[in-house]
């Protein structure tokens, strides 16, 4: 997860050269040194799925497939996850294949308070009312983005499939427990889909996460659940 407590705008010039088109010069949105954007003023913000990196050879929007995000609201903040593709083709899949910075870093957080502050500089920018609410599958999204290694699945169900495979250990449960809640909460999801979700988001010490391990390097661990008093929270590792 990225968590942009702040955003920089940074201006640079794409090289339309090979196009035959001249050369503007564009803004990007940066948080904590992540690109999120390649051009605010030139994307198409008002309407899911919204391409964040527009073709740099000659700035079209939809010239280069991928790039594409989610944006939804929750509470307080805007969600940045891969866009929906229940009703997908083939060609779709590939053109609005999601932000590879989705599939780096996981979900990106904004606050509304940080957005409206960008929104004075930028007039394209959509009011945060906009966007539709965050649904239980959005959530899965954000959630399942941190497990690093297990997002290339194409279903939650090949993703279940392949955790109950490649588990070894987590920090204080035996696996058939861990199991047992991971598959609580796919069945919520699948429930309902498409309801919309409440909730908050806290800054909690690592120490209380209880983190899944799997046969690969650390960076692959998922830091997935907290169980307090007898309530379930959802881990999201925090950059």
């Amino acid at each position: 997860m990225v968590y942009c407590d702040s955003l920089e705008n940074v201006k640079w010039a794409p090289d339309f050269s090979s196009s035959g088109v001249k050369s503007l010069t564009w803004t990007k949105l940066v948080c904590k040194g992540i690109e999120l954007c390649n051009s605010i003023k030139d994307i198409e913000w008002g309407v899911n799925p919204i391409q964040v990196k527009i073709c740099d050879a000659c700035g079209s929007t939809g010239c280069a497939s991928g790039g594409y995000i989610k944006i939804s609201k929750f509470s307080d903040y805007l969600i940045w996850t891969r866009p929906d593709k229940e009703n997908f083709d083939e060609f779709q899949e590939v053109q609005y294949a999601p932000s590879w910075k989705l599939l780096k870093h996981g979900p990106i957080i904004i606050p509304i308070e940080i957005w409206n502050e960008l929104r004075k500089n930028f007039l394209n920018l959509p009011l945060p009312t906009v966007y539709p609410d965050t649904t239980r599958a959005d959530v899965a999204d954000a959630w399942f983005l941190e497990t690093k290694r297990l997002i290339q699945n194409n279903s939650i169900g090949e993703l279940f499939t392949e955790l109950r495979e490649k588990l070894i250990a987590s920090d204080t449960m035996e696996g058939p427990e861990v199991i047992e809640i991971i598959q609580s909460i796919i069945e919520w999801v699948n429930s309902n889909p498409k309801e919309p979700v409440s909730g908050t988001i806290e800054k909690v010490d690592k120490s209380h996460v209880e983190t899944l391990y799997f046969d690969g390097p650390q960076t692959e661990d998922w830091p997935a659940f907290i169980k307090r008093n007898g309530k379930l929270f959802l881990g999201l590792r925090g950059e």
